[in-house]
C-alpha cells in the first residue's frame, strides 16, 4: 500500500488537523513508496539531510555551526530558485507541497528558537549574551 503525504487540500482549510508529523512519519513515507528512482531516493536524502541541518544548528553558537544554520535557511527560504536541487524544485519531485512545509518548518525553527531562550535573571550572565546574539532566523539574510 502507498502511503501519500495529504495536500492541502485533503488536509481541510478548517484550521484543526495538526501540522506536524514525526520525523519517521514524514521519511518512511517518502521510503516506502515502491518503485522509488535513484533519483527521487536522492532528493529525499537532499531534503532531509536539509531538514536535519537547520534542526541540529538552529542553535549553533559557533561561526561554522551558523554558517552552515544561515545556508539550509536560505536554501528552505528559496521560492525561485530553478536549482536542480532548490528546496521548491526537491518539493516538486517528492510531490510535496513546499510552501506548506516550508511554513511549518519555519514555525517550527521560530519555536525552537524561542525555547533556546531563558530570561536573562535565570541564565549565567555569559550565556544570557550568548542567546541574545544568536536569534538565527532574523540574524540569516
Amino acid at each position: 500500500m502507498e502511503t501519500q503525504i495529504p495536500t492541502p487540500e485533503e488536509r481541510g482549510v478548517d484550521g484543526l488537523e495538526p501540522d506536524h508529523m514525526l520525523p519517521g512519519q514524514f521519511f518512511g513515507a517518502l521510503r516506502s513508496q515502491s518503485g522509488t528512482s535513484g533519483e527521487r531516493r536522492l532528493m529525499a536524502a537532499v531534503l532531509q539531510e536539509g531538514i536535519e541541518t537547520l534542526q541540529k544548528t538552529v542553535h549553533a553558537t559557533d561561526a561554522e555551526g551558523r554558517e552552515a544554520f544561515c545556508d539550509a535557511l536560505a536554501w528552505l527560504r528559496a521560492r525561485h530558485d530553478a536549482d536542480l536541487f532548490s528546496f521548491t524544485t526537491v518539493c516538486a519531485v517528492l510531490d510535496i507541497d513546499a510552501d506548506w512545509l516550508r511554513d511549518g518548518l519555519l514555525r517550527r525553527l521560530e519555536a525552537r528558537r524561542a525555547e533556546g531562550k531563558r530570561p536573562a535573571a535565570q541564565a549565567a550572565p555569559a550565556q544570557a549574551v550568548e542567546t541574545e546574539e544568536i536569534e538565527p532566523l532574523r540574524h540569516c539574510g
